[in-house]
Order: structure tokens, then C-alpha cells, then sequence
């Protein structure tokens, strides 16, 4: 994967490093929903604490989604079985609605899920994996889940299809590379994620934060190492690390560089945008506060910069701190340094 990133080559997400395949969707069963303590004929614009209990096929069917959380007054639930339409163990198209408009959590106030799936009782929760399948098509994994008595529960901020799968179901798929700036900005301008790894020894960038030293902050990263892009596995390194995202994306074919806001979500599903301060990358919630980074060929001639404030040569890069043995990525003011290739 050297000089390179990698895209994913099913439903969506793709990446600065690696991809990994995904799977599709269908055939809607209509769920029963049952709320718990509040009428749903109620009206407001306000939110409330809510609860609903819903059945997707029959409440003797084992199967429940039970919703917990802020939700409009006279908002009404429904969960329906599309586990037909996918090859995992079980999906269900989860929607929160009130007057035929669908509604979505605020970030700072997720709901909680909690769904029973008889066909995972038994099995090891670390062979459980979920999936959240966007409108569009794309998918990103939620990995801050708790897999119990064959029950998985998690926080969202979007609702939509959720699909259960087993490491076994998940196929690692093919790894494709991209390996111009031009083919970047094709994928990403599609609103697809990418893996970013570092160029030596592909550590891949995770969505937590960290104290380099003193005041100064950076991103960790995932300390498994791969000797060469042969060895790379997918189901790990979507497992360990995270998916990045492009907003306010622009494109100058001359230089061919992009300009563009770079975001993730963190362990809770809230969206946060890298900030880059001097020699410190941190997370910030405020898209206002996000800092626009540039992205371009390596001035070695192969790999990606990813470059901050200040002027080339001597730019604030994304940087992979204490090389192969560092725990994470800040800034350094260095074009041309080997640790600021991705």
C-alpha cells in the first residue's frame, strides 16, 4: 500500500489506505410499535425523554428494538426487518418520525438502542460486529457496542438500517489503490470515508485524542504495524481504527490539490472535525472551528501530504510522532519531513 491509499470497493467507504467490501439491502416487514409511558397522539415541537419498545415481526418473535432518549413530544418509532435484503445475521431499518418528518437525534444527545436478536445468543460478542447503511448507500462500522445475552446495545445520532453481521459474514474484500489526488477527489467528492494510515509501516489513524507532551495534543493511532501491503487485513483495521470523512471540498486541477474539512466520529457516534493548531491536532465539535486542510502528492513523489497552516516548505503537516514506535499523529512545520507521508 506503499505511495498509495485505499479505497473500499462495496457499498462506500473508501480510504486513504485501505477499504473493505460491504454488503446491501431490501423487503420491508412492518414493525409494531409499542411506546411506553407517553401517548404518541401528543404534540410538541419540544424534546422529551421517550421510550418505545418495538416488535418487527410480532411480539412473539423474541425480536424487540427498544429506543431510549430526547425525541418530540407525539414522535412515533418504527422497525422494520430487512434482513432479507442482507447477508449478515440480521438488519432492521430503524426511523423516528413526527408529522411525516423524519427525525434525528442531536449529536450531543444520542439515543439509545437496544436490540434482542435471538441468533446471536451464544455466540462470542467479539465475533459481533454492527453496521450502520446510510441513505445513500454507505456504510460505517459502530464499534463502541456492548453484545450480552443476545442483546446489542449502542448510542446512535442517525437512524437508518443497522445490520448485524459475524466476522464470518463480513468478507474482507479486495483492496484497490488510489494513487492520484485526481482519483481521491473522484471518491471522496462522492461523500465516501477513507482509512488514512501513515506511509511507513501503515499504522491507521484512530478517532481518539492524546497528550504528545505538555499542552501539545495529537491523534492516536493503531500501534499494529504491517510490513507490506500483502499483509494488511481489512476486518482489523476497520476494527481498530476509524473512518475519515471530507467536507467543503474543493478541487484546483492545476495544482492539483485539495482543499477540504476532515472529520470522523467518535467512540459515541458525535461528528468531530480535526483542528490543527500550531504543532497540536486535536478534535472540535464546531465545524466553524475546523481548520481546512490541504491535501497533495508528497513532495517525495509518492504518498499524501496533509497540510495545515503556514507556507511550503514549511507548512503544518499531519505527522506521525516518535516514527514507527510513536503512539500517535500531531503537526510538525516540515513539507518534506518522511514522517508527514500518508
Amino acid at each position: 500500500m506503499k505511495g498509495s491509499l485505499k479505497k473500499r470497493i462495496a457499498n462506500a467507504a473508501c480510504a486513504f489506505a485501505v477499504l473493505i467490501s460491504s454488503i446491501c439491502c431490501c423487503l420491508p416487514l412492518s414493525a409494531a410499535a409499542q411506546e411506553q409511558g407517553v401517548s404518541c397522539e401528543q404534540q410538541s415541537t419540544q424534546l422529551q425523554h421517550r421510550r418505545f419498545e418495538l416488535h418487527p415481526n410480532g411480539e412473539g418473535s423474541g425480536q424487540t428494538v427498544k429506543l431510549d432518549g430526547m425525541m418530540p413530544q407525539g414522535a412515533k418509532a418504527e422497525a422494520v426487518d430487512v434482513s432479507d435484503e442482507h447477508s449478515g445475521i440480521a438488519a432492521y431499518d430503524i426511523t423516528i418520525s413526527k408529522d411525516e418528518t423524519e427525525f434525528q437525534p442531536e449529536e450531543d444527545h444520542p439515543i439509545k438502542v437496544e436490540i434482542t436478536e435471538p441468533s446471536i445468543s451464544g455466540k462470542d460478542s467479539k465475533d459481533i460486529q454492527l453496521w450502520h447503511i446510510l441513505d445513500d448507500g454507505s456504510r460505517e462500522q459502530v464499534t463502541d457496542i456492548t453484545v450480552k445475552n443476545g442483546k446489542i446495545s449502542f448510542y446512535a445520532t442517525g437512524f437508518s438500517v443497522y445490520e448485524i453481521v459475524t466476522q464470518e459474514d463480513e468478507a474482507p474484500g479486495t483492496l484497490d489503490e488510489i494513487s492520484t489526488v485526481a482519483d481521491l477527489y473522484t471518491h471522496i467528492s462522492k461523500g465516501n470515508g477513507v482509512y488514512i494510515a501513515t506511509w511507513s509501516n501503515f499504522h491507521f489513524v484512530k478517532n481518539e485524542e492524546y497528550i504528545v507532551r505538555g499542552s501539545r495534543k495529537g491523534i492516536l493511532k493503531d500501534p499494529t504495524s504491517y510490513s507490506d501491503r500483502n499483509a494488511l487485513k481489512p476486518d482489523k483495521i476497520v476494527k481498530n481504527s476509524s473512518e475519515y470523512f471530507f467536507e467543503d471540498i474543493s478541487y484546483n486541477e492545476t495544482s492539483h490539490t485539495i482543499a477540504a474539512k476532515i472529520w470522523c466520529k467518535n467512540s459515541k457516534g458525535v461528528k468531530q472535525y480535526v483542528k490543527q493548531s500550531d504543532t497540536s491536532l486535536s478534535f472540535e465539535t464546531d465545524a466553524a472551528n475546523a481548520t481546512t486542510f490541504s491535501v497533495e502528492t508528497s513532495p517525495a513523489g509518492s504518498g499524501f501530504l496533509i497540510a495545515g497552516s503556514g507556507t511550503a516548505p514549511s507548512r503544518y503537516c499531519w505527522n506521525q510522532q516518535g516514527g514507527n514506535n510513536g503512539n500517535g499523529i500531531a503537526a510538525s512545520n516540515n513539507d518534506n519531513d518522511p514522517n508527514a507521508r500518508f
